[in-house]
């Protein structure tokens, strides 16, 4: 399965646990894409779709709203 862990990072520790998260996944035989939200083109051709941003002021960061 292919797996999608879009981030919006806005100081790269989140896009750090993606990448950390990602190397955990494909430990475990999944082939995985990490990308910053903005830099998606397309949702397809992913079996799961991962999304992490921090939470600022109890609402998730702009760019992944």
């Amino acid at each position: 399965m292919h797996i999608l862990l879009a981030h919006a990072s806005v100081h790269g520790s989140t896009a750090e646990m993606a990448d950390f998260m990602a190397g955990v996944l494909r430990e475990h035989g999944y082939e995985t894409t990490t990308t910053h939200v903005e830099a998606l083109t397309t949702w397809d051709n992913y079996g799961a779709i991962l999304p992490g941003a921090p939470v600022h002021g109890g609402v998730w960061v702009r760019p992944m709203l």
